[in-house]
């Protein structure tokens, strides 16, 4: 049975030209999303002709163990079971055991205040995640006959996209080494600044640069209709705080607010700063942190998790630690060999490079004097210097894990993501579709940029593979499906980032009572409930 993907016909005028190369479907970018696309369609589709192009230099690059890990929930685990990827998953990731909550200004047990028990799931650095993709993707590759060779050119390294062009028939895409592949249909899973973006959306005005995002008529209403649909379904934290708030707390709309200008245009390019949200407390402290954006410190420590938690798992079972207090927050997860502990630290800021010129102090003595010099702190010092202000104590896990961890092991990032959309058109277009973060990169605050991008990847592929749709009608079905759950998930996780990092007493003080007293189903449905908006297709 053939499919949209794999039905002959002429894609190309010059098919002979040796410079071009003729393929069915091709996909830009090679990340997680990327990757799961290709393997599906594979396993589908096994002779269809696919080609990726990866920015990357190398494989080495690509599967870097660089950033923050990736939490796979058990729906994103049902799609690897279906790739045949679940007990290799299983195997080489960590099986979460518990969730161990921190208050960071508690002097007993380095500040764990409680652990709960919940199984299920993965925790994966990004190299082991892009290994156990690239490695499948290698394996289905040899085992197809209509590549013809030992499957390493199906990802080809070095090749950024600069142009791509379309018509009724296909799609063209050149890098900037002079490649041209002339495809069916392409994905777009080039990330955050993606060049099919910029390229192929561009008349809907998504790529003018604009932090401050205005919130269209559109959004405004299909924001409303989802508030609606969460008070209906219990909600979420956001939703239980909106609930709690006084009336005369919170804030009110502006004049311009309060009937927002329907031509609008909805912008999309990278953002680090967002406007206050419109459900906000009437603090203008909060208000104000609750629209600024975020630098995160990514940190790797190769130490015994035990010397800084006396009650550490040692089983094969890892554990993740959330701190919060203050306006800083912070995740680490103990990986099955409990001599590596990877975390990640957030704080807010007004731009990009905030915090970044911190200074430390230093004395020194000259002669008979002590002198006091400023010096550019490093980015260990800055990290430990944000927690400090914080009042976070010395002795607290979190503290003692950055104090431990290699200054050569920590990076700094401004965190950005993409305003979210409901608009079919910003996701698919003809035969044009992003994918992942290219589509609706959002803040890592819900944990579900990852299986997002996967669910992406796995729904396009067996949408293509239909042989009932044509290549247009799959990707417009791939948008109706995914992309409400996706604009909801990453609003969610940028509102959660401004409660989170807003330094308010009254919500440190909610959040940690609920850490410490909310029932364990509630706080089941408050970690999974991304999930319920990742439904993928097929």
């Amino acid at each position: 049975m053939s499919s949209s993907i794999s039905a002959s016909g002429i894609l190309y005028d010059d098919a002979d030209d040796a410079d071009v190369t003729v393929v069915d479907v091709v996909i830009v970018g090679a990340g997680v999303a990327g990757l799961a696309c290709a393997l599906r369609i594979l396993q589908r589709q096994p002779d269809t002709k696919l080609a990726i192009l990866e920015k990357r230099r190398n494989e080495s690059e690509l599967c870097a163990d660089v950033g923050g890990g990736y939490g796979v929930t058990e729906k994103v685990l049902s799609i690897f079971d279906r790739l045949g990827l679940a007990d290799e998953a299983r195997k080489n990731f960590g099986v979460l055991g518990d969730v161990r909550f921190i208050d960071p200004i508690v002097k007993k047990r380095a500040g764990i205040v409680r652990v709960l028990n919940l199984h299920g799931g993965v925790t994966a650095t990004r190299g082991a995640m892009q290994e156990l993709l690239t490695d499948a993707l290698r394996e289905r590759t040899q085992q197809s006959n209509s590549h013809g060779n030992d499957g390493t050119s199906i990802i080809r390294y070095d090749e950024r996209v600069v142009d791509v062009k379309q018509d009724k028939d296909g799609v063209t895409v050149k890098s900037h080494r002079g490649t041209v592949v002339r495809a069916k249909c392409l994905i777009g899973a080039d990330g955050i600044w993606s060049k099919v973006r910029e390229v192929c959306f561009k008349n809907n005005s998504n790529n003018n640069v604009n932090n401050n995002y205005p919130v269209t008529a559109k959004e405004e209403h299909e924001e409303g209709q989802q508030h609606k649909r969460s008070r209906r379904s219990g909600g979420g934290a956001s939703s239980v705080l909106r609930r709690l708030t006084p009336p005369f707390l919170r804030r009110k709309k502006s004049k311009g607010e309060e009937h927002p200008s329907s031509s609008s245009s909805l912008v999309r390019s990278p953002r680090f700063q967002a406007t206050p949200f419109n459900n906000a407390f009437e603090s203008k402290a909060f208000r104000a942190a609750n629209g600024k954006g975020a630098i995160c410190w990514w940190g790797k420590a190769n130490i015994d998790v035990s010397n800084l938690d006396s009650n550490a798992r040692t089983d094969e079972f890892v554990s993740t630690y959330h701190t919060l207090r203050n306006g800083v927050s912070m995740f680490a997860t103990s990986m099955s060999n409990p001599s590596r502990v990877i975390w990640a630290a957030f704080t807010s800021a007004e731009t990009p490079s905030g915090h970044m010129h911190a200074t430390t102090t230093t004395t020194t003595t000259t002669g008979d004097h002590d002198v006091e010099m400023e010096e550019e702190a490093t980015v260990k010092e800055q990290v430990i210097a944000v927690m400090k202000r914080a009042k976070w104590l010395p002795s607290s896990f979190a503290v003692q894990l950055v104090d431990r961890t290699a200054a050569q092991d920590i990076t700094r990032h401004p965190i950005f993501d993409l305003p979210p959309s409901h608009d079919r058109s910003d996701t698919s277009r003809s035969r044009v579709a992003l994918i992942g973060d290219a589509a609706h990169a959002m803040v890592p605050f819900l944990g579900a940029g990852a299986c997002s991008a996967i669910g992406d990847g796995f729904s396009v592929a067996n949408l293509l593979s239909d042989p009932d749709l044509s290549v247009e009608e799959a990707l417009a079905t791939y948008s109706e499906r995914r992309c409400d759950g996706n604009a909801r998930n990453a609003r969610r996780s940028r509102e959660l980032m401004g409660y989170t990092l807003c330094g308010s007493r009254l919500l440190d003080s909610i959040f940690a009572s609920c850490r410490l007293h909310a029932p364990l189903g509630l706080l089941q449905h408050e970690l999974t409930i991304a999930d319920r908006h990742n439904e993928f297709v097929g």
